[in-house]
């Protein structure tokens, strides 16, 4: 289990700010982050327009759509779907992160002594549908634990978990 201090939303704001930094030294090109959200997007021999859900249209050289395209509801004109990537026929998968603070993980729970407790598990397909969550990880030694499923975690078993 991994994180990102401040936050993973940093992960994309810090490669804008990478790829303004290194990949146009000395070019008359532009890297810019559109704000509005994407309504279409029309593919033409000179590059590519962007209709925002605003109906404002935008022409650029190179788009970079960082979003889950199977729940994006973008409009694809003139895009036959095999030159999409293939993710974006596979199945979106929600993941849910639930922060824990003051916990102690439950020995009990695990069936094992307290001398043997992990500090990060990561469960199976068949260990995630029994416990409902996919994996914890202790963030710090204070009992601070990142756990992430695909609902919401019950207080029940939160409690089971950490105390």
């Amino acid at each position: 289990v991994y994180s990102v201090l401040g936050g993973n939303g940093q992960l994309l704001s810090s490669a804008f700010q990478q790829a303004n930094a290194t990949h146009f030294r000395g070019c008359n090109k532009t890297i810019r982050h559109i704000e509005s959200a994407v309504a279409s997007v029309i593919l033409s021999g000179d590059g590519i327009e962007l209709i925002t859900d605003k109906g404002d249209t935008e022409h650029f050289d190179i788009v970079v759509l960082a979003a889950p395209l199977q729940q994006s509801q973008i409009h694809w004109s003139e895009t036959p779907p095999d030159q999409l990537p293939s993710s974006t026929q596979r199945r979106y998968t929600q993941t849910i992160t639930t922060i824990v603070s003051n916990g102690t993980l439950q020995s009990k729970y695990f069936h094992i002594s307290n001398t043997s407790l992990p500090k990060a598990v990561s469960l199976t397909e068949k260990g995630k549908k029994e416990d409902a969550f996919s994996c914890f990880a202790e963030l710090t030694d204070d009992g601070t634990f990142k756990v992430f499923s695909s609902e919401s975690l019950t207080d029940n078993l939160l409690e089971k978990l950490f105390g």
